[in-house]
């Protein structure tokens, strides 16, 4: 109902949805879900399915001297792998995960070295390796042929090979169901590498010097939605502007009809978000090249120093056959849409031609920059020096500093220039606000049923320049990397036993991270349509934008103990007290990152100034205790047995929490800390405080400078912690000139849970913030095994 400041929605008689307004299709999906086996309203139902595995490996060597100076040898080895994963419910409810499904990989791996010795000084080592893997993972019935979604209602899925069974449906916080997106997933890797080290030995001084040649292609079909994915978040049946996401299964059944008044607003249901692609396959290929020079220098009896200069050259994720775009974002009629020219001949929608030329980005044809359309770094010149120092017998100090180059981040395939239109494309349809249900170009509202039969997937004439993702590469490409230092003091402790106490530190630069492009540029208050204060506005949401713009800190306080075997004893501990802090997170899983960078485009805001919190691998205490004991026991029963263990235990990861309201339109927000977020319970249940966090205030006025509905800082609490103690009882036994290995092998022998990091999402709904509902490790395992040495 619209009213003098907005909208406001009336729930059902008794909140039950009249019959006449359930989408029959959606009613008949429903039945899909199993009945609860387990007590309560959420996390009521436990599957306890089979999962297999099958590994075969073996190895063969081969050394041979072909002269007093001249050694080759030649290395190759198979690894063969099948994996039965499914997902917790039976048939094509399915429910799994991306690593879930039928996996078979198959590897192979070939090494060819030449070793020759022009003098005791000179020594030149040449290596040749090729390795290949390939992995196929497909989801159940993905080979099904027969229309699955058809039986349930549901057009235009493609039949096709690797394509069955339903789409990807998710309903607020009720357990996805359908098969997963990006499956089938086949992918291939074929590298070949060249190297070559030369050592020269002169005086006191040990030069070498190098270079290494890489090729990898790795080519592979991944349809991110070629069976849709339909989102149910609950903004159709929530309070306008007040988002609920329990309401996800309301809104998956309400079939939506025009509006009673005239003139007034629909009745809305069916998909608050809809995201389609063809059915094709990438061709990503890239190269590496290296070379360095070091001097290895024993200055005299107490010191020694190591120096040297690397470069490295990574080239940008290319295509074999150029089949990328690259979206080079910039000011109105600066920006730039960029597909090689040896497909200019691909037709593109009159539509996608109009969006561009009315948002002012350039469309342009050329080859000129390579099928990774770009430009990659090629200055990257790395200096390293460290030295070891023992001015007297008992203690050695040792340091050091090295700037290391590297930018083959695996980006996962989302991001790839290769799903840029007119190639394998993305369309993405979303509500522009919470009383408007989602049209597709055709004019049909986006109900289950319809699937993707107004989305033209199939005909790139046909689509419409709107509903595009354009993804991006920064153009002018700078290689990430990282400059390391270090200074440690090893000191004996009698004849067996050392300490050592250390600094360990890096700052990480020009790391590359997902900041997006086409964000909203200005404070949008919540449920207004921000999509007109874009860059772009005529293009839906932001896109996919890779920069290597990220930083980070790591600082660590590092003491390890040591004795050496005495007495029959040995053991190692190691204790480090740390802090790693980032304004980015992981490229492929977020890492307890959280919610996406709240504002980069925003004027004011500084990009990621205001992104810094711990990082995803932040790890504050972190204890490892390992060691021998042979047992003091004599005779051929009880005799030559010996334990070894270790012992595990870090503090927990970070972890972002999110607001439970929209504060702004299209602008990210993280919740205030308010209190103590480990007070309560603190357990399974509740492993956080609910009552600690708070949302910020929302947004007003369109433009306002204030950035408080943004929120507070970023991870804010950490997760569990992990421990884990694993041990083995062995001995060897000689049997006619061979000997035997007995071996008893308990891994986390205490069979300690170590848990998985807790619910996050809307602390508002006390019953569910802070439960954990898996682990992180397995349950105690016990194994026995012989291993015979001749």
């Amino acid at each position: 109902m619209a009213t003098g400041n907005g909208f406001v929605r009336d729930p059902f008689p008794g909140n039950i949805i009249p019959a006449g307004r359930l989408d029959p299709n959606a009613v008949k999906l429903m039945g899909l879900f199993p009945a609860a086996n387990q007590a309560g309203l959420i996390n009521n139902f436990t599957a306890n399915r089979l999962n297999r595995e099958t590994i075969h490996t073996f190895d063969v060597r081969i050394d041979h001297d072909l002269s007093a100076t001249d050694h080759v040898f030649a290395r190759y080895s198979f690894g063969g792998t099948t994996r039965h994963k499914p997902g917790p419910f039976e048939g094509a409810a399915d429910g799994g995960a991306y690593a879930q499904g039928d996996e078979t990989g198959r590897t192979h791996g070939l090494a060819l070295s030449h070793t020759k010795m022009f003098s005791a000084s000179l020594i030149n080592e040449a290596r040749f390796g090729f390795s290949r893997e390939y992995i196929n993972r497909l989801q159940p019935l993905g080979d099904d042929t027969s229309n699955i979604p058809g039986e349930f209602g549901i057009q235009g899925i493609p039949q096709i090979k690797g394509n069955g069974g339903l789409p990807l449906i998710f309903m607020g916080d009720l357990r996805q169901f359908g098969a997963v997106d990006w499956l089938v997933a086949e992918r291939l890797s074929n590298t070949l590498q060249l190297t070559d080290n030369l050592t020269k030995i002169y005086k006191s001084h040990s030069f070498k010097t190098g270079f290494m040649a890489q090729k990898i292609k790795l080519p592979w079909t991944g349809p991110p939605w070629s069976r849709g994915r339909f989102n149910y978040d609950g903004f159709f049946t929530s309070i306008p502007n007040r988002q609920d996401v329990s309401t996800g299964r309301a809104q998956f059944l309400l079939a939506p009809i025009a509006s009673t008044v005239p003139g007034g607003v629909d009745f809305v249901g069916g998909a608050n978000q809809v995201q389609a692609s063809p059915f094709g396959e990438i061709g990503s290929q890239r190269s590496y090249f290296g070379a360095y020079v070091q001097d290895g220098w024993r200055a005299n009896s107490k010191l020694t120093v190591n120096y040297g200069l690397r470069w490295d050259y990574f080239s940008l994720m290319g295509d074999d056959n150029w089949e990328q775009a690259n979206f080079v974002p910039g000011p109105p009629g600066q920006a730039q849409y960029i597909i090689p020219a040896r497909h200019q001949d691909i037709p593109l929608s009159q539509s996608f031609k109009d969006v561009l030329a009315k948002d002012g980005i350039k469309l342009v044809y050329t080859d000129e920059f390579g099928s990774g359309i770009g430009r990659a770094q090629k200055n990257n010149f790395a200096p390293r020096l460290d030295f070891a120092w023992q001015p007297y017998q008992k203690l050695v100090v040792r340091g050091g500093y090295g700037l290391f180059y590297g930018a083959f981040e695996n980006r996962g395939g989302n991001p790839s220039l290769g799903y840029n239109y007119p190639f394998q494309y993305t369309l993405n349809y979303n509500r522009v606000n919470d009383v408007t249900p989602v049209r597709y170009p055709d004019g049909s509202i986006a109900v289950i049923g319809r699937g993707l039969a107004s989305i033209p997937t199939d005909n790139t004439a046909a689509v419409s320049g709107p509903g595009l993702n354009l993804r991006g590469v920064t153009f002018d490409y700078k290689t990430p990397y990282v400059q390391t230092y270090n200074l440690t003091f090893q000191h004996e402790l009698g004849a067996h036993h050392a300490v050592e106490v250390g600094y360990v530190g890096s700052r990480s630069s020009n790391v590359e991270t997902f900041v997006g492009s086409n964000g909203v540029t200005k404070v949008v208050p919540p449920g207004q349509n921000a999509n007109l204060l874009r860059t772009f506005p005529d293009f839906t949401g932001g896109f996919n934008f890779a920069a290597p713009v990220g930083s980070g800190t790591y600082n660590s306080l590092q003491t390890k103990f040591i004795r050496r075997m005495h007495k029959g004893l040995q053991f190692q501990i190691n204790y480090t007290l740390a802090e790693a802090r980032a304004n980015y997170g992981d490229l492929l899983s977020g890492g307890g990152f959280g919610p996406g960078f709240r504002g980069y485009d925003l004027p004011g805001w500084g990009g990621l100034d205001h992104e810094w919190g711990l990082a995803y691998f932040h790890t504050k205490h972190a204890l490892i205790f390992n060691g021998v004991w042979e047992l003091p026991f004599k005779g051929a029963l009880l005799g030559g047995w010996n334990v070894s263990w270790i012992l595990m235990a870090y503090s927990g990861q970070p972890q972002t929490i999110g607001c439970t309201v929209a504060t702004t339109s299209g602008l990210g927000c993280v919740a205030l800390l308010v209190g103590d977020p480990y007070a309560g319970k603190h357990d399974v249940s509740q492993f956080y405080n609910p009552d600690a966090f708070k949302d910020p205030p929302a947004a007003t006025v369109i433009g306002q400078t204030d950035f408080a509905p943004l929120g507070g800082e970023r991870t804010q609490v950490t997760g569990p912690p992990f421990r884990q103690l694993d041990l083995t009882v062995a001995k060897q036994v000689k049997v006619r000139g061979a000997k035997l290995e007995l071996r008893a092998e308990a891994f986390n022998l205490t069979n300690t849970p170590a848990f998985q990091l807790p619910s996050s999402t809307n602390f508002s709904n006390k019953a569910a913030f802070g439960l954990i509902t898996a682990t992180a490790n397995n349950a105690r395992q016990v194994q026995l095994g012989l291993k015979l040495y001749w």
